[in-house]
């Protein structure tokens, strides 16, 4: 077994160098370009200098190991890679132990890395990584000079292009192809085929994944295909904004009437005509804010879509933007609500006082939602009976803004 010789002093590399000890390699040091590592330890392995060092290491006596990331641009990383080979390196293969790879499957001088989880029949080419905890499900195919980053989770079937970036916590949904040289951006779940050389954000503004799924299910009975909008989303109630060619709004879709759509038995090619609410409420796109804002409060609603006279699509007002208080407070704000509310009896027998409904909401969630339209956004609340409840309906606070 060669001893290897890292290309690379950053982090990236430092995770490299971790992988290839775990695996009982030698290393016998590292290169960088940047001159201001020279003679720095990376996990005490000394960056020795540039790369015009590498001549004192013919091929016939070392491995590489390349130690470039690639956090947006993937095209250094693939370029060091090339070019070494084409002066006939061979860069060693990076396998943590504690990886797990099912059977039938093919790595190709790649970097699977601590905890990363590949099931049968995938394919991973030359020079790709699959970093920290990522799971990649039977049958992927993952092209050249890709990086799955850590945490993301593939479906089985998937196929990943050339030099194509998977962020963190991204999720592909089976049989999905994600173009060569594509972007999918941190967090982001992809249900529909990714062209090439396209950046896919967790919650773009206007042209996002829901364009393609809407084109792709979404065919409308007098034949034209609606899209989605955008997907809105103030506090965590995000909202998907369906238009006909013309910009006309026909519908709404928000994650819980995707969720019930599911719980239906919906599948993933369902048309967004069978899910989405038609005609809901909306405003002129002249409307005062305060005229606004009374509206949203008076239907307990966090959104109203703004169209023109023609019924197109314009602008959303968000309640969060139109009550924005001058000004954040940092206090914290106690509220006690374990109360047996004894005197409201029988309505307190199986649901505690705070969250019997006035006006459609709870009366917790009404005093909580006038602090933070005030500014305050830290709240403890004291629990006794069924303080359960209350727990399982809030959560985190996040969809009220505290």
């Amino acid at each position: 077994m060669k001893p290897v010789l890292v290309i690379g002093g950053g982090g990236h590399a430092a995770v490299v160098i971790d992988a290839l000890r775990a695996q009982g390699m030698d290393i016998v040091g590292a290169l960088d370009a940047d001159e201001k590592l020279h003679g720095a330890r990376n996990l005490d392995i000394r960056i020795l200098g540039g790369d015009d060092l590498l001549a004192d290491w013919p091929p016939e006596d070392v491995e590489l190991a390349n130690g470039l990331g690639g956090v947006n641009d993937l095209r250094p990383r693939t370029a060091i890679f090339m070019k070494h080979c084409e002066t006939g390196y061979r860069f060693a293969s990076v396998l943590h132990p504690s990886t797990v790879i099912g059977a039938n499957c093919s790595l190709g001088k790649a970097q699977i890395m601590a905890g990363a989880v590949l099931q049968p029949r995938s394919d991973i080419g030359e020079n790709t990584v699959i970093n920290t905890n990522a799971s990649v499900d039977h049958d992927c195919a993952i092209g050249g000079h890709a990086h799955v980053a850590p945490g993301a989770m593939l479906g089985g079937g998937v196929s990943v292009g050339t030099e194509a970036l998977i962020g963190i916590g991204a999720s592909i949904l089976p049989n999905v192809k994600i173009g060569a040289h594509a972007i999918v951006a941190a967090g982001a779940t992809v249900v529909a085929d990714v062209p090439d050389d396209t950046t896919v954000a967790a919650r773009p503004p206007g042209n996002c994944l829901h364009d393609r799924t809407v084109a792709a299910g979404g065919r409308r009975t007098d034949g034209k295909h609606p899209r989605c909008h955008g997907c809105h989303r103030p506090r965590g109630h995000p909202m998907c904004l369906v238009t006909d060619e013309s910009q006309r709004l026909v519908g709404a879709i928000t994650d819980g009437d995707i969720r019930r759509a599911i719980l239906r038995g919906a599948e993933l090619d369902t048309a967004v005509s069978t899910i989405m609410v038609e005609h809901p409420y909306t405003a002129s796109v002249d409307t005062a804010e305060d005229a606004l804002a009374r509206q949203m409060r008076t239907r307990n609603i966090r959104q109203i879509p703004l169209l023109d006279n023609d019924g197109r699509l314009v602008d959303v007002a968000y309640i969060d933007d139109l009550l924005r208080p001058a000004e954040t407070h940092p206090n914290e704000v106690i509220l006690m609500a374990g109360g047996r509310g004894t005197r409201l009896m029988p309505l307190t027998d199986e649901m505690p006082k705070p969250m019997l409904e006035i006006g459609g909401r709870p009366i917790l969630e009404t005093i909580i939602s006038r602090f933070v339209d005030q500014g305050f956004h830290r709240f403890r609340v004291s629990l006794n009976y069924r303080g359960d409840m209350i727990q399982d309906y809030f959560g985190d606070g996040d969809r009220l803004g505290s």
